[in-house]
Formats: C-alpha cells, sequence, structure tokens
C-alpha cells in the first residue's frame, strides 16, 4: 500500500509519498505568492495552487506508482468563489485576510456568549477569517 498526502498550504502546495507503515518515500514543495493589494487583505491566485500541484505531483514521479489513496487538506477558512463553470471568479480570499475585521466585531458583540458558544463551537469570538 503507498498512499499520497497533499497538502495546499498558506504559502505552498506539498506533497508527499509514504508507505503503509508511514515511512516517507518521496516529498516535493511549490512555492505560491500572497497577494496584499491593500491593508489587511491577503489574496491567492487559484492558478498558482493549480500550476503547483502539477509541479509537485509530477516531481513524484516514479514514487506514484501503486498509490491506493490519496489524502488533501487546505487552508482553513480560505475562501474562494467560482462561477457556474467552476471558474474562480476573484482571487481567493485568504485565512489572513481581515478585511472583515469591524463585522466580525460587530457580530461578537451582538451574539450572547452563549449564542457564540453555539454557532462557533466554543469559540469566544467571531474571526475576521
Amino acid at each position: 500500500m503507498t498512499l499520497l498526502g497533499i497538502d495546499l498550504g498558506t504559502t505552498s502546495v506539498k506533497a508527499a509519498v509514504f508507505t503503509g507503515d508511514g515511512a516517507r518515500v518521496a516529498a516535493a514543495r511549490a512555492a505560491h505568492p500572497t497577494a496584499r493589494p491593500a491593508p489587511g487583505h491577503a489574496e491567492q491566485d487559484p492558478h498558482d495552487w493549480w500550476s503547483g500541484l502539477i509541479e509537485v505531483v509530477g516531481a513524484l514521479g516514479p514514487a506514484l506508482a501503486g498509490v491506493t489513496a490519496v489524502g488533501v487538506c487546505a487552508q482553513v477558512n480560505t475562501h474562494l468563489f467560482v462561477d457556474d463553470g467552476g471558474a474562480p471568479v476573484h482571487p481567493a480570499i485568504t485565512w489572513q485576510d481581515g478585511r472583515c475585521g469591524p463585522v466580525a466585531a460587530a457580530l461578537t458583540g451582538r451574539l450572547t456568549p452563549a449564542d457564540r458558544a453555539r454557532v462557533r463551537g466554543g469559540l469566544g469570538t467571531v474571526d475576521a477569517s
């Protein structure tokens, strides 16, 4: 059994192949930039993610033979809006983006601690991400 793990991270796409007992066989990484077009903004071009994925999977080459399972994870609270054909309509707004800070603060102020716990799973404040 061979496993492929893919991580679309904040700064790069990473992929690695592992044996069934957890030994790493091969790994690759491709960096992608974060644009900050205005104070508090943090955006990424999803085409950079795709290019990075193609690059790292290609770099793993023969190590991919016999892969039986693939695990994928990505940046928490990163939002990508697409059209009805699945094409991005705007750069992805990453978890680092704070443009909704005032809205989040206002929501925190409007919700009781019990409501915040119910909606946010016990977290105390509404976060801009």
